[in-house]
This record gives structure tokens, C-alpha cells and sequence, in this order.
């Protein structure tokens, strides 16, 4: 079928405008502050002219070395700590999140929508299609994956972002992957549970009829290569393994 597909398939190219960005623990404002942020952003948004999707993903956006927030995490209660812990992480993903919807709008020109987002300590994930797209997208699922002290910690990871576009499957993965110049072996583990273990929710059979044939090699949308495009994307520490 796939030697005989242009006899049965219409095919249309589709714009994706992917950003992979390790923060810093920054703030929205901070950014705004520096022209060099201001203008990787503009030149970001002009890499790619009028994309269908866009794709931000955002790695430590928060501190994940804090000492001042691992001391209170000693000296406080485990329930207070992790409580304002949330509080402070929560409030970064929303600045983050308003101010992207504003870049979007200000660089761009154009009409989008957000179509997902979803965080994972560090990791911020915020997808937007165009207007006159989105229509055309469904069955949008996020799968969140910690690979840090053993998958037991989020401070490493993956964001899997996935949905239908017409009749193609698509996942885009936001990953923080094992820190360390020798941490090899735990890099590629980490990329092995990411791939192998990420579970999408599982959905009804009745509302998987429109999307027979959409998966690749007879997989059934649960898994990251189950999707016909992949995009693997974020902190990979590949200088430190290479060398910069």
C-alpha cells in the first residue's frame, strides 16, 4: 500500500516552527530586558515564514541547581517545601505562557491558538496552531515521562506532545536528559525509557475509527514510534559528550 499511496493519498506540506531553548531559569521580563533575547526571538519567528505549527520547548525553566531552594527544602517541613515549591513554579509557567501567546502574536501577524502546553518541573512544552489549522488537528494527548533518580524525579525527562493531523500522526518530545561528562550509558538510557515507555492515555476503541492507518508500523498511537513524524528535541548534553 505504502509502494501504491500516491494512487489513494492527497499530500499537502504543512510549516512547523520548532524552538528547543534551555532558559536558564530566566523570567519573561528579564528576556525583555536583554536585546539579544529580544532579537533571537524576532529572529526565531522570521526563520520560518507563516508556520502551521509552532512548537516551543522550554528546558530549565526553573532552577534545578538552587542551593537557597534546596536549603529550605532542609529546613522546612517536606509538605511546605513541596508547597512552595509548586507556588513558584506554577506562577514561571504562567508568565512564560502569557508571554509566549504575546510573541507569538506580536512576531508573527497572524491568528494562532494555543493548542496545548504542559510543564514537568523544568520542562514547559506550549504548541500553537494556526487559526485556520486547528480544525484540522485532533486527538491532542501530552505523555509525561521522568527518567531523574531512577524515574522517580522530574528534574529529568520528557514532555510527549501528539495528535492527528488530517490523516497524519504526529509527537513532538521535549526532553532533559542525564547531566555529566560521563554520564553516557545514562543519556542513552534515558532516550530508551523515553522512546520505549512513554504511555499516551488510552482512549475508547469507538473514537479511534477515523484514525485506522494513521500510526506507523501497525502501532496503535501509545507509543512515542508508533507516530508516523517524530521530532526529538531539547537538553541532550551531546557537547559534553563530544566535546564542545
Amino acid at each position: 500500500m505504502i509502494v501504491r499511496e500516491l494512487e489513494y493519498c492527497d499530500f499537502r506540506n504543512v510549516k512547523v516552527l520548532i524552538c528547543s531553548w534551555n532558559i536558564d531559569a530566566s523570567k519573561p521580563a528579564e528576556l525583555e530586558s536583554c536585546s539579544d533575547g529580544i532579537q533571537f526571538l524576532k529572529k526565531l519567528f522570521e526563520s520560518t515564514k507563516s508556520p502551521d505549527i509552532i512548537v516551543i520547548g522550554f528546558q530549565e525553566i526553573i532552577d534545578l541547581e538552587s542551593k537557597k531552594m534546596t536549603a529550605k527544602t532542609m529546613l522546612l517541613s517536606k509538605k511546605k517545601a513541596d508547597k512552595q515549591m509548586n507556588e513558584n513554579i506554577t506562577l514561571r509557567y504562567k508568565l512564560w505562557y502569557d508571554k509566549l501567546i504575546e510573541f507569538v502574536k506580536e512576531y508573527t501577524k497572524q491568528e494562532y491558538e494555543v493548542l496545548v502546553s504542559d510543564n514537568l518541573v523544568g520542562l514547559f512544552t506550549c504548541i500553537f496552531a494556526k487559526k485556520s489549522e486547528k480544525g484540522k488537528i485532533r486527538d491532542t494527548d501530552v505523555a509525561i515521562k521522568k527518567t531523574g533518580l531512577k524515574g522517580l524525579h522530574g528534574n529529568k525527562g520528557s514532555i510527549a506532545t501528539r495528535f492527528i493531523y488530517d490523516d497524519s500522526s504526529i509527537c513532538f518530545v521535549n526532553c532533559h536528559l542525564a547531566a555529566g561528562q560521563t554520564q553516557i550509558k545514562e543519556r542513552n538510557t534515558d532516550v530508551a525509557k523515553i522512546l520505549d515507555n512513554t504511555v499516551f492515555p488510552s482512549r475508547e476503541i469507538n473514537s479511534w475509527d477515523d484514525n485506522e492507518g494513521v500510526f506507523a508500523l501497525g502501532g496503535d498511537g501509545s507509543m512515542v514510534l508508533d507516530h508516523d513524524i517524530v521530532f526529538f528535541s531539547g537538553i541532550m548534553e551531546l557537547s559534553k559528550q563530544f566535546g564542545d
